[in-house]
């Protein structure tokens, strides 16, 4: 009878103990939720996408420290919700967050969504910086990279993304501890890679009253944002990048850039093989071997050099382009000579570009690929003679050119030109193999592929 009764209790203890095991796994994993948003306009094509996830509050039970598969997916969606204001509230509101402030970040800064969520044990704050579908001005600002140090427009931006947050805390008054959650995509992820470094910092020196393992960050597809000899001992941050994915490849190498936190490569060779289960519109498109250059020294196929990605081709151009002239001319081969021959040129272009009518841009892009080539063949010319030279060529699309700012813009230009000109890898030829393969190019930043990838690489 006692026997009977020790083994009644066993067995009722072990059900017990696997009733509340499976209540804790559906707890942890919550019931699955869909965010429905639109494509990225860089796939060229049209409708909606929906992304299939999973939120518990559970995932910010553990140390930020460690990489969480499902916070990481979960982060990616954030990011993805972070379009507009209607589908960020949206994403809130179906997670028992509230969405208290949000900028679209116009100019050279970035958007954002600020929203927070009570457990009974602490307090979570949800920041998603905005990291696409943005204006062509904050695009622009990508490449103002700077002479020296981190990457200008990021690093400045960080300083108002990390105030923004500060004051935010201070005005909402949060009574419990806090689960600070931080998320950004291609800009954006750059951005929140900088700000979770001066939190940190921040922290270690007791001016944040928070705990560093309560700061998760988690970001995809970013551009390199630091000078690789600061130093990274960041461990809260995870960056998903693929590597197939030209944005993470820049700034290039030769300048001397890298990320803070850990980074892990979601490419695979054959992942996206079934991606038409995920999402039909979308084909598998990979690297073409039709891929080459020609110039006067015959042609180069790619495949000679044994390149198989287009990663592989943009960094190798970049090795051969971004190299010293040693004639003491015009060269691109230091981020110095990269700010004063063609940054400081950056804004005055856009502004110039950006104010033709459509009759004059539908002029431009009229005139014949003989003409345009006929361009490289002039950069020998003397400085004055190539620039009234350029003025021609624009007047007959019906466009003014000014002697300030021009003249120095195109003296610039005509230096870089005549140097890279050259390289076995002949500025135009470099357009038009990167042109041939648009579709490759834009489709391995686009989110939809990213996030297949990522699924993929988190086994989830």
């Amino acid at each position: 009878m006692k026997k009977s009764l020790i083994y009644l209790s066993i067995l009722s203890a072990s059900i017990s103990l696997a009733s509340c095991q499976g209540k804790s796994q559906d707890k942890i994993y919550g019931e699955e939720k869909e965010l429905v948003t639109s494509i990225h306009p860089m796939t060229g094509l049209s409708g909606d996408v929906t992304y299939k996830y999973r939120y518990s509050d559970d995932y910010f039970l553990s140390s930020s420290l460690k990489m969480d598969k499902n916070l990481a997916l979960l982060s990616f969606i954030s990011t993805m919700s972070a379009k507009d204001i209607e589908t960020a509230s949206n994403f809130a509101t179906l997670n028992g967050f509230t969405m208290d402030a949000s900028s679209l970040g116009e100019g050279d800064t970035i958007g954002y969504y600020l929203s927070h969520r009570d457990t009974d044990e602490y307090t979570i704050i949800n920041y998603q910086l905005k990291g696409y579908f943005y204006g062509n001005e904050q695009m622009l600002e990508n490449f103002m990279i700077g002479a020296s140090g981190f990457h200008h427009n990021f690093d400045y931006v960080k300083e108002i993304v990390y105030s923004r947050l500060i004051t935010y805390i201070k005005e909402m008054s949060f009574t419990k501890p806090l689960k600070i959650w931080i998320n950004g995509y291609s800009r954006s992820g750059a951005i929140a890679n900088l700000l979770v470094k001066k939190i940190n910092d921040l922290i270690d020196d007791k001016i944040l009253p928070y705990k560093k393992s309560d700061v998760f960050v988690y970001n995809f597809e970013i551009p390199k944002n630091k000078p690789i000899e600061e130093r990274n001992d960041v461990k809260n941050c995870f960056n998903f990048i693929n590597d197939e994915d030209l944005i993470t490849h820049v700034p290039p190498s030769q300048y001397g850039f890298d990320l803070y936190g850990k980074t892990m490569d979601i490419y695979q060779e054959n992942a996206l093989d079934d991606i038409s289960s995920f999402f039909p519109s979308l084909r598998k498109i990979v690297f073409t071997e039709r891929i080459y250059t020609k110039d006067s020294t015959g042609s180069y196929m790619v495949k000679e050099g044994g390149l198989t990605k287009m990663s592989e081709y943009f960094d190798y151009v970049c090795s051969q382009l971004l190299k010293v002239n040693t004639e003491g001319g015009y060269d691109l081969a230091t981020r110095e000579h990269y700010h004063n021959y063609l940054e400081i040129h950056l804004y005055d272009l856009y502004d110039f570009f950006t104010s033709l009518n459509a009759k004059q841009l539908q002029n431009l892009s009229n005139i014949s690929s003989s003409k345009l080539l006929e361009i490289f063949e002039r950069v020998k010319d003397d400085k004055e003679k190539f620039y009234n030279y350029i003025k021609e060529f624009f007047n007959d699309a019906g466009i003014t050119i000014y002697d300030d700012p021009f003249k120095d813009i195109i003296a610039d230009l005509q230096g870089l030109l005549a140097f890279f000109g050259k390289s076995k890898f002949t500025m135009f030829n470099i357009a038009a193999t990167f042109i041939s393969n648009v579709n490759y190019v834009c489709y391995n930043h686009c989110p939809e592929y990213n996030y297949w990838l990522l699924k993929k690489a988190l086994n989830i």
